[in-house]
């Protein structure tokens, strides 16, 4: 598309400056906007403003399905626990459920008034939330496609959504400069966590669910605590100019 090219690239898993690229994926023909490794790392999937979504197998880079959703945008899109289903976010405001192999699609869930910029399957497969700029997270059940709880604390576009280890929590990042907590069952909200300069693009928790991180564009990764809401750590790379002394500096006519 305006004779640009388009491809994935995949580096191994450590990331020194020499760092080999293990495999480079070409199909695409516009922005890809999200990618998500299968749970055991043999598949990856791709979601672009081509209007397509593409699975690979990462051993030989072949393509082994194009699923469509014309005339509309993929913004995202995960794998759920046993890597046999996908869901997608789209442009249009509706979420899709795909069956891997056949690259058919299972449901269409709607209720969104906004496009759909986050998804996440449960631990268990069994729900999926979605992040919407209407401002809104779902929560869905993936077998009935019905919506199950609507959580509306955010008054910025919901960027990024995850579960907790254990499934019983919603994590929630935003522009509004929040992290939300929920409570999937209550649709509560549990904590928001504040403190950011600017806007939040992504969230995720850890191995043990007693972690979150997210990340701004300040540049700063925050580490919290979930159960006290504390935060815990900050982390941010050198900035080129940071703790120099410059002498010698004249005011300006």
């Amino acid at each position: 598309m305006n004779g640009k090219k388009h491809f994935l690239k995949l580096a191994s898993d450590r990331l020194p400056n020499d760092s080999p690229t293990l495999m480079s994926a070409r199909g695409h023909t516009a922005r890809i906007r999200s990618v998500t490794f299968s749970p055991n790392g043999q598949i990856l999937a791709s979601a672009s403003e081509n209007q397509t979504m593409r699975i690979w197998n990462l051993d030989s880079g072949e393509c082994l399905q194009v699923l469509q959703d014309k005339p509309h945008w993929f913004l995202s899109v995960t794998f759920n626990h046993n890597g046999q289903k996908l869901a997608t976010g789209s442009e249009d405001t509706t979420l899709k459920i795909w069956d891997v192999d056949n690259g058919q699609c299972l449901n269409t869930l709607t209720g969104h008034t906004g496009v759909i910029w986050s998804v996440a399957f449960s631990p268990d497969g069994q729900i999926l939330a979605s992040g919407s700029e209407d401002q809104t997270v779902k929560v869905w059940d993936v077998a009935t496609g019905k919506c199950l709880n609507t959580l509306e604390k955010h008054p910025a576009r919901v960027i990024s959504v995850s579960f907790s280890l254990d499934g019983q929590k919603v994590f929630s990042a935003s522009p509004d400069q929040t992290v939300k907590i929920w409570n999937v069952a209550s649709g509560e909200c549990l904590h928001t966590s504040k403190g950011y300069t600017d806007r939040i693009w992504s969230v995720a928790f850890s191995s043990d669910s007693l972690k979150i991180a997210h990340g701004s564009e300040e540049g700063v990764i925050r580490i919290w605590d979930v159960e006290n809401a504390s935060l815990l750590k900050s982390l941010r790379s050198p900035r080129p100019y940071e703790n120099m002394n410059i002498n010698g500096v004249t005011k300006a006519e």
